[in-house]
């Protein structure tokens, strides 16, 4: 869910939290309740992100429309196993900021 003035993201997890479950899960270990509490949290921040990825597919193709072109937008959400091993890779955050 988003915010309507700012557009930014609502989270219902702290961002450090969030981040915790991006580390945590992009290294193969075992299954453990914070495992899957985290995998939780990590599927639910991914969640948060089709709500905006959505509305700006169906404004763009609004827009496009109006200009008289037949344009076909594709969305997804990146898959749960790239996010991860590029977390891995890069060694980077789950959130932006």
């Amino acid at each position: 869910m988003n915010d309507p003035v700012t557009g930014d993201i609502k989270l219902f997890f702290s961002k450090s939290k969030i981040d915790k479950a991006g580390k945590h899960l992009s290294v193969p270990g075992e299954l453990t309740l914070e495992t899957i509490e985290l995998e939780d949290v990590f599927d639910a921040y991914r969640a948060s992100h089709l709500e905006p990825l959505s509305k700006m597919t169906l404004e763009l193709q609004r827009w496009l429309h109006e200009y008289g072109g037949r344009y076909y937008i594709a969305q997804r959400l990146k898959r749960k196993p790239q996010i991860l091993r590029k977390l891995k890779r890069l060694s980077v955050r789950l959130t932006a900021r």
